[in-house]
């Protein structure tokens, strides 16, 4: 997990400790970005370019909260509705004579107010 400060010209990492890019030797001082790294787990790796150190702190110990969040207590965000609406009605077909009642308010309310926006 690392954070790294990121040249704007030529788009080449530096650590944290750099004033002057060793590419093009453009100064680090005003325009740069900060580069956000973090491994999780499966050996995979998220990356994230944000415009201030404080931000990328934050970001950074976001990662590292919801990779701990999943390891330790198993925790995964829930699916949207609309993601599992077809797999609902098969079961519901299966299991509950309101079926149609749940296909006609989800085609008639909540599908039509997805389009609208």
């Amino acid at each position: 997990m690392a954070i790294y400060i990121r040249c704007t010209k030529c788009k080449c990492d530096h650590t944290l400790g750099h004033k002057v890019c060793r590419k093009c030797s453009a100064s680090l001082g005003s325009k740069k970005k900060y580069k956000v790294v973090v491994k999780t787990p499966n050996k995979n790796r998220i990356v994230r370019l944000v415009d201030t150190l404080s931000l990328a702190k934050r970001v950074e110990q976001s990662f590292k909260g919801q990779i701990a969040e999943k390891r330790l207590l198993g925790i995964t965000k829930a699916p949207f509705i609309s993601d599992i609406w077809d797999k609902y009605l098969v079961w519901a077909k299966k299991h509950k004579k309101s079926w149609y009642d749940d296909e006609t308010r989800w085609d008639k309310h909540v599908l039509i107010s997805a389009l609208k926006k």
